[in-house]
């Protein structure tokens, strides 16, 4: 695998201690929408590479995990844009 997770803000237990809680989500989302499309992106390569080692419904099944990944990410992005205003 080479996929690996350092020290991330939802990996640690708190974050900042001197930050508010809004200052927090607006950091954890930004940071949620990022690492979410990365893997949207990964699932995408992995469902085509299935597709022509014919495996379609591997493949179909990632399709549909990276377009839950996006739908998500659409969340995380209202709840940002709320936090924001």
């Amino acid at each position: 695998m080479d996929h690996h997770h350092h020290e991330h803000p939802h990996h640690s237990q708190d974050g900042g201690a001197d930050m508010s809680l809004e200052e927090k989500l607006v950091k954890l989302l930004a940071h949620w929408v990022q690492h979410n499309e990365e893997h949207a992106q990964s699932y995408e390569l992995w469902a085509e590479k299935a597709a022509s080692h014919g495996i379609p419904q591997v493949a179909g099944l990632l399709r549909s995990a990276a377009e839950k990944t996006r739908s998500a990410d659409n969340d995380f992005k209202a709840a940002l844009a709320d936090l924001k205003h």
